[in-house]
């Protein structure tokens, strides 16, 4: 097995569990920024990137153009996921400021990341239908 298969198998594995120590870690020091910093490290998003660019490169034909609108189409996603996410950050946050429980505040929080998510979906067909009228 190649080294990109091994990362490609089992670097989830890896990441998440280095992740929930270094929480865990944090939390039993007391300290819940640390906790949040280790949460949010962009460590999945490397990850994936790897993983796309390697199965654009290896799918049948594949050329730089084509690598290139797959890493595209990629970014685009995660931006629009990250942005939802920021959402999520920021609705949890206000949730706890109202005095709100864990599951209220996880409500309040998937729903916001749901409304920015879809919402940004909406709006990029928008534009995507719009540039295609003008073409």
């Amino acid at each position: 097995m190649s080294a990109a298969q091994l990362v490609e198998s089992y670097g989830g594995v890896v990441i998440s569990i280095v992740v929930l120590v270094a929480v865990e870690l944090a939390a039993r020091q007391g300290s819940p920024r640390m906790a949040a910093v280790a949460a949010s490290l962009p460590t999945g998003l490397p990850l994936a990137l790897f993983i796309m660019s390697s199965k654009a490169w290896a799918a049948a034909g594949s050329s730089q153009t084509s690598v290139q609108a797959t890493l595209i189409n990629f970014s685009d996603a995660v931006l629009r996921g990250t942005l939802g996410t920021f959402a999520f950050a920021v609705a949890m946050s206000l949730a706890a400021r109202r005095g709100l429980g864990v599951a209220s505040m996880l409500a309040c929080a998937y729903a916001a990341w749901l409304a920015v998510f879809a919402g940004l979906g909406v709006v990029q067909r928008f534009f995507s239908a719009a540039e295609s009228k003008g073409d």
